[in-house]
């Protein structure tokens, strides 16, 4: 009967039971050692030389769906070998020496961590919220082994960064998007750090990745570059047509301003219609769009480059998609009087190269994104975090699949 108590429970082959105590929400069952000599890890000799006896040590194996904790309790003992009087303690691969939980347990803490605060499962386990983010701190990785993908063909990274607590505060996602997997989080969006990541990967993986989508980042870009010259860079065609969008919209905040100072009062120029593309609009809100951009050059022009971006991404070829970009930067050429016109034709030229990209292999940081959905709902369920190192452990738990949860332990 002790035999199935223990293979139910999971306790450690190395005890075995000698009585269960049930004292109100608390279980707790009494171990002992199952051998009498052990290995001396010194020099390997067998010994049973009791040095010391600590009496008993306990420690949180399960809790219960009714919160009900079931500890276990085992005698605390160091020995000293005859040979070489080496003196150490009885351990258990099971229990980890600094800790007062089980690995079982701890395992358990972290897969409910991966959808709750701090805060609420260190209520759930009996334990501070500072122990559990030490535990946190110490035991978990914010990137993934690279060796889940030895046996992928090839490996597509996708690049996008997330905000921790405002602009000052940025995070960087890491996500292969062949198999949707996140990769890594790192605790900072600058060049630097993102530099150090493409250098630690190993070099079987290196050779596999030939994709890498980024946003109009020339940090990021001159990084792969460096690391990886081999690679095809692609500028994501969501953060080129929101490029195109922010530009137009700086256009309309110009023409709010203007209007302003010529007539003494303001006047409301609606961004969402302007952000709309033109196949959308219907009825009275293309009557309005006609009505704002006949009123204003500056805001028609940039709208017309706007859609000829959106009409970009709807080639079918490599080649017709060059032959559209090159219109429309030969177009933007003419306009030599309009300075911000002038910048974003450099900016399309400095990124062309990338943009046609795209259209090789139709690659997209859509996955990305979708990740960067559920980034904001641990956000929310985490109640924030000041401490980077713990953040990027923290979001890596919750985005991993349960089948990869061992890679991400130290």
């Amino acid at each position: 009967m002790q035999k199935q108590i223990q293979k139910l429970l999971n306790i450690d082959d190395n005890f075995s039971i000698k009585d269960i105590k049930v004292q109100g929400e608390e279980s707790i069952i009494f171990c002992e050692w199952k051998r009498s000599s052990y290995l001396c890890p010194e020099c390997g000799e067998k010994t049973k030389t009791i040095h010391q006896y600590h009496g008993r040590r306990k420690v949180l194996h399960e809790i219960k769906s009714d919160r009900k904790r079931i500890y276990i309790s085992y005698p605390n003992i160091r020995l000293k070998c005859t040979k070489c009087s080496k003196v150490f303690t009885l351990r258990s691969k099971s229990i980890f020496p600094w800790l007062r939980v089980t690995s079982f347990m701890l395992l358990s803490i972290l897969d409910r961590l991966r959808s709750s605060s701090f805060k609420q499962v260190a209520n759930l386990c009996g334990i501070s919220p500072t122990t559990l983010r030490k535990y946190a701190r110490i035991l978990l990785k914010n990137e993934l082994d690279w060796r889940i993908f030895q046996n992928q063909e090839k490996i597509r990274l996708g690049i996008d960064e997330h905000s921790i607590s405002g602009r000052k505060k940025m995070a960087l996602l890491v996500v292969e998007l062949v198999s949707s997997t996140p990769i890594a989080v790192l605790y900072t969006h600058k060049k630097e750090e993102f530099l150090r990541f493409l250098d630690t990967i190993p070099s079987y993986a290196k050779r596999k990745i030939d994709e890498v989508v980024i946003d109009l980042n020339q940090g990021y870009k001159n990084a792969i570059r460096k690391a990886l010259p081999q690679v095809r860079v692609v500028a994501d065609p969501f953060h080129v047509v929101r490029d195109a969008n922010k530009r137009l919209d700086d256009e309309r905040r110009i023409a709010e301003e203007v209007y302003f100072v010529l007539e003494g009062r303001r006047i409301r120029i609606p961004k969402r219609l302007l952000m709309m593309g033109q196949e959308k609009l219907r009825g009275r809100k293309k009557q309005k769009v006609d009505e704002i951009l006949s009123q204003h050059d500056n805001i028609r022009v940039f709208y017309h480059f706007k859609e000829r971006i959106r009409s970009l991404y709807k080639a079918t070829t490599y080649t017709e998609a060059e032959r559209i970009l090159e219109g429309i930067i030969e177009e933007m050429r003419s306009y030599k009087m309009w300075p911000a016109l002038r910048r974003w034709q450099r900016s399309l030229e400095r990124w062309k190269e990338e943009i046609l990209n795209h259209f090789i292999s139709k690659s997209s940081n859509g996955k990305v994104e979708g990740y960067n959905v559920v980034v904001k709902l641990l956000k929310r369920i985490s109640f924030g975090m000041r401490n980077t190192e713990l953040y990027a452990k923290k979001i890596m738990l919750g985005l991993v699949p349960m089948k990869f949860s061992p890679q991400i332990l130290t």
